[in-house]
């Protein structure tokens, strides 16, 4: 068999379930709608070129910038009757499942289980289970991972060790007692400005509420798919994030960059994608900071690390049988852990394969903040990716604003919990 790298396919004895002829293919050209710009952008231009050159097939893949995920969305979701659209997108499976109208997802499972054309059980078993089931509802795929993330906290490694701590907090009474040690440092010093200031910086981000709640053990959508917001993980979760408000050891990013505050030490820590490093690094560079910071996972109170992932999915609008499977074969191509290695390296995302990681990680020069977040992937979860999430996301960062208010007290935290629950319900019903 020829290696998977190349934009061709084994020869096989194996008979394909797909009703179509494989010389139909011959020259179809593939819309692929995608948001990734900057080196990410161009990495994608290169391979496609790469693919459009080498394939057997001559099918030509035309790529086509639409601004961010959100952008995209929108555009997908008017795209009108009779209008020309993609045969290929990559965006979040469940703003996908709003499009509607002429925006129909092909089902993948006869593609990627197909004995010809498909992935081998080998190839399907080489993605981490959490990232490759994500795009799978009700036993039926409809995505790919294309580029996988996560939050993380960002710790101020120089300014810990200056307040006296030689190692980065290992569980939420430890990242307690370091947060609250900065705060009561700048409450201490010669300004007045900054008071209220150096602890944990919140944001209102969904995700970083997702995986506070992960790391208090969460999960807030059952095996049903319904949503369970009124745990006892999600109580505790919100208890110990207003513990810290009331405090003084954390505070609410409303205004103003998270990144730029850490980087002028308002903020011991803080939290952030995976792909806002480079960022982080420029914020302080603009401060002239040396400080020396590391990327952590979300800690509970026992200690638990925890990981909760999220991105685009590569899915395949319905349209003719030819230009489905061309494509499939363009994203199977993409898939090949020779491609995943360049488009991890361009878009500073995260494997999805666990042999890419494995190669990755024995590379001398990885960061090992990353390293240890890979070596978390294979107990990853995912966000949610049913349509409602659409709005549930809003309605949790709506709850994390409500617990840093002032007016805000411990004792409402069970009520905040309740209602959040049935308004996720109440959306999931729709």
């Amino acid at each position: 068999p020829r290696p998977r790298s190349s934009p061709t396919f084994p020869a096989t004895a194996a008979v394909t379930q797909l009703e179509v002829d494989e010389n139909e293919l011959s020259g179809l050209e593939i819309a692929f709608w995608h948001s990734w710009d900057g080196a990410a952008g161009a990495e994608l231009d290169r391979l496609v070129q790469e693919f459009n050159r080498g394939n057997e097939w001559k099918i030509q893949v035309r790529p086509e910038y639409q601004g961010s995920l959100d952008q995209l969305a929108e555009k997908m979701r008017l795209i009108a009757s009779g209008e020309p659209g993609p045969q290929l997108v990559a965006a979040y499976l469940y703003q996908a499942l709003n499009w509607g109208g002429e925006s129909e997802l092909a089902t993948l499972d006869p593609y990627v289980n197909d004995p010809v054309w498909g992935l081998s059980t080998v190839e399907q078993e080489d993605f981490f289970p959490s990232i490759w089931q994500a795009e799978v509802i009700q036993g039926e795929r409809l995505g790919i991972p294309a580029l996988r993330s996560a939050q993380f906290l960002y710790y101020n490694q120089t300014w810990a060790s200056e307040l006296g701590f030689a190692q980065a907090p290992q569980n939420w009474s430890q990242l307690e007692q370091q947060v609250c040690a900065a705060s009561q440092a700048l409450r201490g010093d010669d300004s007045l400005v900054n008071d209220g200031l150096g602890g944990l910086a919140v944001t209102t981000d969904y995700s970083a509420s997702l995986s506070w709640m992960a790391g208090f053990g969460a999960e807030i959508v059952d095996d049903s798919r319904n949503y369970r917001l009124d745990t006892p993980q999600v109580e505790n979760t919100f208890e110990a994030l207003r513990k810290l408000s009331e405090s003084g050891c954390a505070w609410l990013v409303e205004a103003g960059s998270p990144l730029e505050s850490f980087a002028g030490r308002e903020s011991l820590i803080t939290t952030g994608s995976l792909l806002e490093a480079p960022a982080m690094e420029q914020a302080l560079q603009r401060t002239g900071s040396t400080d020396q910071w590391a990327m952590m996972p979300f800690l509970g109170p026992d200690g638990r690390a925890t990981l909760t992932h999220y991105g685009p999915a590569y899915m395949i609008l319905s349209s003719t049988p030819e230009e489905e499977l061309a494509a499939w074969v363009f994203v199977r191509w993409l898939l090949a852990p020779e491609q995943q290695a360049r488009w991890i390296e361009a878009s500073g995302g995260l494997p999805v394969q666990g042999s890419v990681a494995e190669g990755w990680e024995k590379t001398a020069n990885r960061n090992m903040e990353w390293v240890k977040a890979v070596e978390l992937l294979p107990d990853s979860q995912a966000e949610p990716t049913q349509a409602s999430w659409y709005t549930v996301r809003w309605a949790l960062s709506d709850a994390t604003v409500q617990l840093f208010r002032y007016y805000f007290s411990l004792q409402q935290v069970p009520d905040l919990v309740e209602l959040l629950n049935e308004t996720a319900q109440e959306l999931n019903e729709r």
